[in-house]
């Protein structure tokens, strides 16, 4: 391992939506946590690069649509932990850096972040700020759609009736292999659930909500 906390980041893809400024705050906030990043795969990563792959103390896996076989494969041949939560919205960003203390502090580290969740959430993070602002609270009991793959409509759904206030009619995704996963997430948060292929079909809902 690695002297010091680092961590692989798998399915780190230019073309998939908001990838690249998903990836960017995420190398932030690691740097901010003090821990190191050891591959991200595989943007910017060679074939050689990955002889230090095992080298990492946990995987990260921003997108479950992409990289989670690749990590459930090294935890049960290398036993890396990973963590699949999607650092999109204040709660959801909150739960990944307490699971990234869990696991470090399980490797008999003495990691404490509550201080710095308090601090983003109330004097950083934008979306607190916009939460409080005026234009929010206008969108409050306004109604919305979502659909889009598993991990990023999950999360907007999470965002929009969790810290916005905004009634969520229904939500969907095209990813029918990750059916269970969505459903689980979203299924208290929206009136109806969506999992289709079908364009046509989701098209026709928008038109009619």
């Amino acid at each position: 391992k690695t002297a010091k906390p680092s961590v692989n980041i798998i399915g780190a893809v230019d073309l998939a939506f908001h990838n690249q400024h998903d990836i960017l705050k995420l190398k932030k906030l690691l740097a901010d946590l003090g821990i190191e990043i050891n591959l991200i795969i595989p943007q910017n990563c060679s074939v050689n690069s990955l002889k230090i792959l095992t080298n990492a103390w946990i995987n990260i896996v921003p997108y479950r649509e992409i990289g989670l076989s690749t990590a459930e494969w090294l935890k049960e041949n290398f036993n890396i932990p990973f963590i699949t939560i999607a650092t999109i919205g204040i709660c959801e960003t909150a739960n990944f850096i307490r699971e990234i203390q869990t696991i470090l502090n399980n490797f008999n580290c003495s990691f404490e972040f509550e201080d710095y969740i308090d601090h983003q959430t109330r004097f950083v993070s934008q979306s607190a700020w916009f939460s409080k602002s005026i234009d929010c609270q206008n969108l409050t009991g306004k109604r919305a759609v979502v659909f889009g793959d598993a991990t990023h409509s999950a999360a907007i759904t999470k965002i929009l009736t969790s810290e916005m206030g905004i009634k969520v009619v229904w939500a969907g995704t095209y990813c029918i292999s990750e059916k269970d996963w969505f459903i689980e997430k979203v299924k208290d948060l929206c009136e109806e659930v969506l999992i289709t292929q079908d364009h046509n079909l989701v098209g026709d809902l928008i038109a009619k909500t």
